[in-house]
């Protein structure tokens, strides 16, 4: 089943459409978010690229990107709700197509990533790759 298209931007990002959207989040949004509880969602048509990135995460060492579905980092991985810290994309709490662009492009990329809680502290691997 493809993505709800209501309400959303496409984007497209390595000749493929992705989905975008900015809503509130007062449900789970990590304790380093200061006011601003935004949150940039993005995924793809066949959902298996799910990403969620809090707008107003202020703490530097807990910025963190939140990965629901299974691709990330140029392949697929078991498990849902993975977080991983990251740049900080909104410096100016502006959103837009070429920030969009930046965060896909960042989770598509097979480079290793740390690891970290909800809270954006750092976590232990439990074996294999801690990417």
């Amino acid at each position: 089943m493809g993505v709800s298209k209501k309400n959303r931007r496409k984007i497209i990002v390595e000749q493929r459409e992705f989905y975008w959207y900015v809503c509130e989040d007062v449900d789970d949004f990590p304790e380093a978010a200061t006011g601003d509880l935004r949150v940039v969602n993005i995924l793809s048509e066949d959902k298996t690229f799910i990403v969620r990135y809090h707008i107003g995460q202020s703490v530097p060492e807990l910025r963190h990107v939140t990965i629901i579905g299974h691709e990330f980092g140029g392949g697929m991985e078991p498990g849902s709700w993975r977080r991983f810290l990251c740049p900080d994309w909104c410096p100016g709490l502006i959103v837009n197509p070429a920030v969009v662009r930046r965060i896909i492009e960042w989770c598509l990329d097979p480079v290793s990533r740390i690891a970290v809680d909800y809270a954006g502290r750092p976590v232990e691997s439990q074996g294999g790759d801690p990417g």
